[in-house]
């Protein structure tokens, strides 16, 4: 964002908007959790998966995966339907021939992801202090030692940033197959990822990322529309949810990240006032240069002008002298 974008604005908006959020609203918001005995506060445990091995939080009353709201603007993103990348690794997988191998070999690390700041706002602090609990929480089960440094909190111009991501895709040989799902047509709009997984790698239900606008009826009621990831923009305000998941890495150490799950698209009104401001700077020197270029050479006619009539004046004033000198000297 640059000097087009109006923060401070849209930081009250932010707030403002989480407080709207919250009372018409029985999720889980981050910046409400801050407690020391979380597990006990939210009814909540961690739970370590099979297959594929991994630890993630779940309820304890009715078993399921505990997911997470919070309300932030959008700093960094890639959601983009895909396109060039993946053509870049055909064609570089056509001049190395094994194609087929290049591509499986790409597939387990593309991701979509998104990055959320608050610009210092106190609900965006208090939700950085939650999942600070929460890793608390994950570091009690698995033990501290074998964590990884956290990677999906960073600043952004200063302030602190919530990075968000989700795999497109995930080991075949560790999804049932009910659960393999088709890109949508809006991630995948020429089928490009849909060839990349090959045999080993599928889209399973646990990689889907669904892209929501919050819109108001006539009446005034709200309802979520799906809309396409690229109507993401950054300086949007969003709500993000997302689960908290922990891998395994090599040589026993685990990592902890913030798993995407879905953006709704809040207020896009400052990321369009940015952009105009953008367009009307473009175009308004070259206004000035030419209007100005105008305006000096008015000036320089009207002095041009001035002088004239100066230089008649004179004219006029030393005839008038003339003749007053003749007129005395008549009279003497």
């Amino acid at each position: 964002m640059d000097r087009f974008y109006d923060m401070s604005a849209a930081s009250r908006a932010l707030e403002n908007t989480v407080q709207q959020r919250q009372a018409h609203n029985d999720r889980i918001f981050m910046h409400d959790i801050v407690t020391n005995d979380l597990q006990d506060a939210l009814d909540i445990h961690v739970n370590e998966l099979d297959r594929p091995q991994e630890w993630c939080l779940f309820h304890n009353d009715d078993d399921a995966e505990c997911e997470f709201v919070m309300q932030g603007i959008v700093c960094l993103t890639d959601l983009l339907p895909f396109k060039k990348r993946v053509k870049q690794v055909y064609d570089l997988s056509y001049i190395r021939i094994s194609h087929t191998i290049h591509r499986e070999h790409q597939a387990p690390y593309l991701r979509q992801s998104d990055a959320v700041t608050g610009f210092g706002t106190n609900t965006f602090k208090q939700s950085i202090k939650a999942m600070a609990c929460i890793v608390a929480m994950f570091s009690q089960d698995i033990g501290y030692a074998r964590l990884n440094n956290v990677k999906f909190t960073s600043t952004y111009q200063s302030y602190p940033t919530i990075h968000l991501s989700n795999r497109y895709f995930s080991r075949r040989d560790q999804v049932l197959q009910r659960d393999e799902i088709e890109f949508d047509q809006n991630i995948d709009p020429f089928g490009l990822l849909s060839k990349m997984g090959g045999q080993k790698y599928c889209h399973a239900k646990e990689n889907a990322v669904y892209y929501y606008e919050n819109t108001s009826d006539s009446d005034g009621s709200l309802k979520y529309v799906d809309i396409k990831p690229s109507k993401i923009q950054v300086g949007d305000i969003v709500e993000v949810t997302f689960g908290f998941v922990a891998f395994p890495l090599s040589k026993g150490r685990v990592k902890i990240t913030a798993m995407l799950r879905s953006i709704t698209l809040l207020d896009g009104t400052f990321t369009e006032e940015s952009a105009a401001g953008r367009v009307l700077a473009n175009i308004m020197p070259r206004l000035s240069v030419k209007h100005g270029r105008k305006y000096l050479q008015e000036i320089e006619l009207a002095e041009d002008r001035n002088e004239e009539i100066m230089d008649g004046s004179n004219d006029s004033l030393d005839q008038m002298t003339v003749e007053a000198n003749s007129s005395r000297d008549g009279d003497q």
